[in-house]
């Protein structure tokens, strides 16, 4: 990708661990002329992806997702130079509240799946349409969302339908490294949301 939004190259690969030649694919990446990099990966096939990125010579931004966006990620590495001009963005959990406390508890005394993904928004998607039906069981069921969904404050935050049936969410926590030697910090300065944009943390 370059700033000036013209996609130079796309790569796609099989991220199985010997399936993917991370010297050829960042060979690509310098001969399209990019001045960017869009990475959507695992940590193993990223971290080498980097590494050879940095050997050779790519100078531009590297921005990737959540399976990045990890202080873990920098266990990945041999070479943690690489990790320096990594933006990451990761979805911002929803606000501390009563309803997120014991939805935690009830999930994991119930054997839950630790690290699971998204199930505080299932749970609340759960909730919600039981409550529209609870609130209106012989009425409309989408007039009922739409009055359910105001401040409804669940597991995974507090949400209001718009017109398009659509919440806001949390949005997006933006996170860096920052690498000095083979000291390593990470950190999450910044935040985007739909309503508010990009803002310091």
């Amino acid at each position: 990708l370059n700033w000036s939004t013209s996609l130079c190259t796309q790569i796609g690969y099989d991220p199985t661990e010997g399936s993917y030649d991370a010297s050829t694919l960042a060979q690509s990446v310098v001969d399209g002329g990019c001045d960017s990099v869009v990475l959507m990966s695992y940590a193993t096939d990223g971290a080498a992806i980097m590494e050879a990125l940095l050997a050779q010579g790519f100078a531009g931004s590297i921005f990737g997702a959540d399976g990045l966006a990890d202080a873990a990620f920098q266990e990945s590495f041999t070479d943690l130079a690489a990790l320096d001009r990594l933006i990451a963005t990761k979805p911002r959990p929803g606000e501390d509240s009563a309803v997120k406390s014991d939805f935690e508890s009830a999930y994991a005394a119930a054997g839950g799946a630790e690290g699971a993904i998204y199930t505080h928004e299932i749970y609340d998607a759960i909730k919600l349409v039981a409550a529209a039906i609870v609130s209106d069981p012989d009425g409309d069921l989408v007039a009922a969302l739409k009055k359910t969904g105001i401040n409804y404050v669940g597991a995974s935050g507090t949400h209001t339908f718009d017109a398009a049936g659509d919440v806001l969410g949390t949005g997006y926590s933006v996170c860096e490294f920052d690498v000095s030697g083979s000291s390593v910090g990470f950190s999450c300065p910044k935040i985007w949301t739909a309503d508010g944009g990009l803002t310091a943390n």
